[in-house]
């Protein structure tokens, strides 16, 4: 892509403003309504499953052409149920990503804190080991307030992920306004 971007630097603009859209949209449907960017997202996962499946249908049938049963057709089979019960039931993808959030959260806290008490046995630097415990305090305390509020864990993500998006739009259309601007004067100099 960068050369796509070192030959047309108008597109980095074109992907900023995309990147900065989202982001905002992002940012807003979180605090309006979060039904929204749970169909979204839906119907995206579902329709990637729906790809898998195919896929692995198409490999059990084609590649796998001396064994009777393949274990792609299962996974096929499981791929076309997920994705049938998360476009039936869309409120449940908020509920299994905060969840996932949340062990991840919980489980980067513990590993912090081991990594902390592993710390003081080699006696390494005391702020080393205060900042392992601090991040390991810090996530398990998120983990489980994800856990104890999903409705707010759900929003706060959402915000952050559009505040990043829009923070990387930002960039890129700087970029690409800097780079049309050094390619103009190159031109200019010829």
């Amino acid at each position: 892509m960068k050369t796509l971007f070192k030959k047309y630097p108008w597109m980095q603009i074109v992907l900023g403003v995309l990147l900065l859209a989202v982001g905002v949209t992002t940012i807003v449907l979180a605090f309006v309504n979060g039904s929204i960017i749970d169909r979204t997202l839906s119907i995206i996962i579902a329709v990637a499953l729906f790809v898998f499946a195919a896929i692995m249908f198409f490999s059990s049938l084609f590649a796998d052409s001396k064994t009777i049963f393949s274990l792609a057709l299962v996974y096929g089979a499981l791929f076309v149920a997920l994705g049938v019960v998360l476009l039936v039931r869309p409120d449940l993808i908020s509920a299994i990503f905060v969840t996932m959030l949340a062990v991840f959260f919980i489980a980067y806290g513990a590993v912090m804190v081991f990594k902390g008490a592993i710390l003081i046995y080699f006696r390494a630097l005391w702020y080393w080991i205060a900042l392992l415990f601090f991040l390991g305090t810090v996530g398990i305390v998120g983990g489980i307030l994800a856990l104890c509020y999903p409705g707010v864990a759900f929003t706060v993500t959402f915000v952050i992920l559009g505040v990043g998006l829009a923070a990387l739009g930002v960039y890129e259309m700087v970029m690409g306004i800097l780079a049309t601007k050094g390619k103009g004067s190159k031109a200019e100099a010829e």
